[in-house]
């Protein structure tokens, strides 16, 4: 009897060290996630984008839908001059923000910068672990402004953790990957984002489950489009071989629209900003954090269960 209740005793005493050694544990890593914030004035700003690649990949298309073809020869003085500096309301209105989120790994540190209206026409995007945005972003209400800077903090996170990305994209998200023959009458037309660049030896293809790949992207309409916004977003089907146990996929004339493309609409239930699985990605993981998106795809419910999962803190 007295061996038993030793027995007993020791059992409760071992889960008591491993409950206090759980809470510790959790404590250590959430403030390894402490949400650290950084603001950028105008001369870091300028100092971030020196010698990034992106602005000499500029097409011809890209140029004038930015209104910069007559600076070519000098975008980067065009950007730098484009940038401002935040304002105290801002900076706590950023602050806020970033506070409400969760204390995990994708969340850790955020770096800010700001553009003025002619930068990429405001847009919100990002260059290495940046976030730029316009005053006029920073203005929306707060729950949209979570569900911008959830979506840009993932493209950061997309460079600095691309093989948890990559893993997310190719074993839960119908995505494959191999080298891309792509027709140059696609290739010009493509609208440059920092956040999908282009990776011909190495690019993602959308599997829709019955034997048909797609090379999914936003295609200017024209030649000289009028804005960034004057494109279209197409899914262009590919034949698939294999060379050296690689895959390789060649575009055809064959393309969809993605707003009729009912395949991967039903799947992931996005109604824009979808051409790309970094954006597909971010889109799923900001309307996982912010909310704003009642609706329950298929897709949205395993970025929820991949969270679960795959994320630390």
């Amino acid at each position: 009897m007295v061996g038993s209740k030793i027995v007993y005793l020791l059992i409760v005493i071992s889960l008591i060290l491993l409950l206090i050694i759980k809470i510790i544990t959790k404590k250590n890593t959430l403030e390894n996630f402490d949400n650290k914030i950084v603001f950028l004035d105008k001369k870091e700003s300028c100092n971030l984008i020196k010698n990034i690649d992106y602005f000499m990949d500029l097409t011809e298309s890209d140029l004038y839908a930015r209104k910069l073809i007559s600076k070519r020869n000098n975008i980067f003085n065009a950007y730098c001059n484009g940038f401002e500096n935040f304002t105290n309301n801002e900076k706590n209105k950023l602050q806020t923000i970033v506070n409400s989120l969760p204390r995990n790994e994708l969340f850790s540190r955020f770096s800010f910068a700001k553009i003025g209206p002619n930068i990429e026409y405001g847009y919100p995007h990002t260059h290495k672990d940046t976030i730029f945005m316009s005053e006029n972003t920073i203005d929306r209400p707060l729950k949209d402004l979570i569900y911008v800077i959830v979506h840009e903090q993932m493209h950061v996170m997309q460079r600095k953790k691309s093989e948890l990305f990559k893993n997310l994209y190719l074993d839960r998200l119908k995505f494959k990957q191999g080298k891309l023959i792509l027709d140059n009458k696609y290739k010009n037309l493509i609208r440059s984002n920092p956040d999908t660049r282009l990776v011909l030896e190495n690019e993602f293809i959308y599997d829709d489950g019955n034997d048909n790949y797609y090379y999914l992207n936003a295609f200017f309409r024209k030649k000289q489009p009028n804005n960034l916004g004057d494109v279209e977003y197409l899914a262009i089907k590919c034949e698939l071989t294999e060379k050296d146990n690689k895959n390789i996929f060649t575009t055809t004339d064959t393309t969809i629209k993605l707003e009729d493309f009912s395949n991967f609409n039903q799947f992931f239930g996005l109604m824009g900003n979808h051409y790309h699985p970094n954006e597909i990605s971010a889109e799923l993981i900001a309307l996982h954090y912010s909310n704003k998106n009642n609706e329950l795809s298929p897709a949205l419910m395993i970025i929820g269960s991949w969270l679960k999962q795959k994320v630390v803190g």
